[in-house]
């Protein structure tokens, strides 16, 4: 099925509206097809219909979706295909085609008689959770794929909000792999992917987010197991070099060690000796590694010196939200939570956060309620 997908998606994104019409319905095809396989694999007789039916009620929409290998494969294809795209039109017109045949083929089904073992049912609903989820994914890359031409700073703070968004949207999905490309700059050729479009630990890096930067990998390494078994192919993630590194031991270790160096560089230091906490537990009880043990015990008796000794700039946290029916999708009716610079001032932020969205409207108040903001006509945002 994998080698099926790609070209299909190819062909139903070529300029030629009739190809399209007659690619798009293989793909429900497909979904149809695989459903039947995974619930109905043998004939259902009368005794069966009742814990059919408990069956296919107690599994969600979400579970659902996502134990089918064609959503998947199509996610992973349909996302190969919008990062190599030099603009939306073509998607645009593959997803207004998409949703037309769709609701056609639902509206179908519906009016099937299978009904009798509450199989169409849950088709149905799968068949709308799909377009729904394929929806949400075109709209989200449209937008990444607008702030790419976006020549200055504003490009790294809205690369950040659609970057983030994106990775959400993988992780509901349970797509990890795609997840780990959003999270750094994938290099392996099998996904294609532009090296100048940015992702979460390369834009954090490159704003100089050393510890938002050491998060990014954290997540990283939530992924991987202290041990001997060799990662799968996505779980390298990062970097070209990370593919010397045979076992997710070695891997999880040398992200651990990177995570610690960031953590002290933002002076989160209490961060940084957890992380190294980790590392110590492993060198004493898995690793048998003294050496690198009594080096990281000292490194962590100087991180608590600083701790007492050294004087940190305080750093305050700013909520901004993003209101508006002109609003980018990506930001529309959305919250972040944005650290600042060293005893930066609320004012001094605004003028600076501001200077990258000037387009927008500031609101003063924070006591107008986000019903009343939604409704606006403007791109509004605030600052708190």
């Amino acid at each position: 099925m994998p080698e099926m997908i790609s070209p299909l998606i190819e062909l139903s994104l070529c300029n030629n509206s009739h190809i399209r019409l007659l690619i798009t319905p293989i793909f429900f095809d497909i979904l149809y097809t695989e459903y039947f396989i995974q619930n109905t694999k043998t004939l259902i007789t009368p005794s069966e219909v009742v814990l059919r039916k408990t069956f296919f009620q107690k599994q969600t929409q979400q579970q659902n979706l996502n134990k089918s290998l064609f959503f998947e494969e199509f996610v992973k294809r349909l996302d190969i295909a919008l990062d190599e795209a030099k603009d939306d039109f073509l998607f645009g017109e593959f997803k207004k085609t998409l949703n037309e045949i769709f609701d056609e083929k639902i509206i179908t089904l519906e009016s099937e008689e299978i009904n009798a073992v509450n199989v169409v049912d849950s088709l149905a609903s799968i068949t709308r959770y799909f377009v729904k989820n394929i929806n949400k994914l075109f709209d989200l890359y449209s937008s990444y794929l607008s702030v790419l031409n976006i020549q200055s700073q504003t490009q790294i703070e809205t690369g950040l909000f659609c970057t983030v968004q994106l990775i959400e949207f993988y992780l509901e999905m349970g797509q990890n792999s795609l997840y780990l490309i959003y999270l750094f700059v994938f290099d392996f050729s099998f996904f294609s992917l532009n090296k100048n479009k940015y992702k979460l630990y390369d834009l954090n890096i490159s704003a100089g987010n050393w510890v938002e930067a050491a998060i990014t990998l954290q997540r990283h390494s939530s992924l991987l197991n202290w041990t001997n078994e060799r990662p799968s192919k996505y779980l390298y993630g990062a970097r070209k070099q990370n593919l010397v590194f045979t076992t997710q031991m070695a891997l999880k270790e040398y992200i651990c060690v990177e995570m610690a160096k960031l953590f002290e560089k933002g002076q989160h230091w209490e961060l940084a000796i957890e992380t190294n906490r980790e590392l110590i537990n492993v060198y004493e009880t898995i690793f048998f590694d003294y050496i690198k043990l009594s080096e990281l015990l000292k490194k962590n008796a100087s991180l608590y010196e600083k701790i007492i000794k050294e004087l940190r700039l305080e750093c305050n946290y700013f909520l901004i939200a993003f209101y508006g029916k002109k609003c980018p999708s990506y930001l529309a009716n959305k919250k972040f939570i944005f650290r600042g610079q060293p005893l930066e001032s609320w004012a001094t932020f605004k003028q600076r956060f501001l200077a990258s969205f000037s387009d927008f409207k500031f609101i003063e108040s924070m006591e107008i309620t986000s019903e009343e903001l939604q409704k606006s006509e403007d791109k509004l945002v605030q600052v708190g």
